[in-house]
Order: structure tokens, then sequence, then C-alpha cells
């Protein structure tokens, strides 16, 4: 996933990509304000904010009860990843605008 990552980048300010077999909640703007409630889109399994949705760029991710995530972070347009520690719980995470971010989903 992180050679396709590297790829994507291309595409956006940043991104979010998912690298788990069930969708992710993700937000647009961190505006407070998502279509669904706490997000505003699910990004299907083994995709990219900024190829499924067009987006330039993504504010953050939602995970719903009982999942957490593992997640990797790059700087620099998807050329580095670097692990994100600890693993993150149920609720919204925001990222910055320059990040990028894949993140991988799972039961806890």
């Amino acid at each position: 996933m992180v050679a396709a990552a590297k790829a994507a980048a291309a595409a956006g300010t940043n991104y979010i990509g998912n690298d788990s077999l069930l969708g992710l909640g993700v937000m647009h703007i961190q505006d407070g304000v998502y279509t669904q409630g706490s997000y505003d889109a699910v990004l299907p399994a083994d995709s990219y904010t900024n190829g499924v949705f067009g987006w330039a760029n993504a504010a953050g991710w939602y995970l719903g009860p009982g999942y957490c995530s593992a997640q990797l972070r790059s700087d620099d347009g998807g050329v580095t990843w670097h692990p994100q520690n600890p693993n993150l719980g149920p609720g919204q995470h925001f990222i910055g605008s320059t990040t990028d971010y894949v993140v991988a989903m799972y039961r806890c």
C-alpha cells in the first residue's frame, strides 16, 4: 500500500489512505459540520481520499466504538513513512494540512 501512496501523493496537498478491510470514516474539512455526524464519507478499503473523493485535502478520520487504528505518517508527500505511536482508539482523529496518513483499522 505504501508504494501506491507515493503515486497518490502527487494528486493532493494531503490525503488519508485506508489499509483496512472495512470502510473508514473520513473528514474533508475540520469544521465541526460532517455529513454523517462524526465524519463526511466512508473511504473504501485499500483506497485514498484524493483518489476516491477527489479531495485535495483531508482533515482526519473517525473510528467507531470498538475500533482502533495503527497508522503510518508521511511529511514529504509519501516518500518516507513513519509509524505513529500510540495506536489510536475510537473517536475523531485530525491531521495536519501537509501530512499524509495510511490508517489500518482493527477491532480492539
